[in-house]
């Protein structure tokens, strides 16, 4: 499998992986490429598919979809809301600009977040950790 490994790197350096992120390898052939991508990603998921019939990939999708869907029914993510994370950042009088500087992002990031249009939980927690860090200093 050695002489596969240049292979999967060069398949895995095209991906953007998350470390908790899902992947579905579907010829997964040798699965170097998968195995590879477990490593990176140790709070993901990856599924390997090799020599199953498009009938039983799409029902493994299905059973996993349904899992992600039961899963997220049964525990809803609490996002803070943008209005409040506003209110927050004018309360500490710190500017558009200056938190996202610090947050290693764009404004208009921050600004899609603030008016409810972008719904990014991870981000919203790290942003709403950094003003309570702000009000604690």
């Amino acid at each position: 499998m050695d002489q596969l490994a240049p292979v999967g790197a060069a398949i895995i350096g095209l991906l953007l992986i998350a470390e908790d992120h899902q992947h579905l390898d579907i010829a997964a052939g040798t699965g170097e490429a998968g195995l590879s991508i477990v490593r990176l990603s140790p709070k993901g998921r990856v599924v390997l598919t090799e020599g199953k019939t498009k009938r039983e990939i799409i029902r493994c999708l299905k059973r996993h979809i349904a899992r992600e869907i039961f899963i997220h029914l049964t525990n809803p993510a609490v996002v803070p809301v943008g209005t409040e994370l506003r209110a927050e950042r004018n309360a500490a009088k710190i500017s558009l600009t200056t938190a996202s500087t610090e947050l290693g992002t764009y404004p208009l990031r921050i600004s899609r977040l603030e008016r409810g249009i972008d719904h990014d939980r991870k981000f919203a927690e790290q942003y709403r950790a950094w003003l309570e860090q702000q009000k604690a200093a």
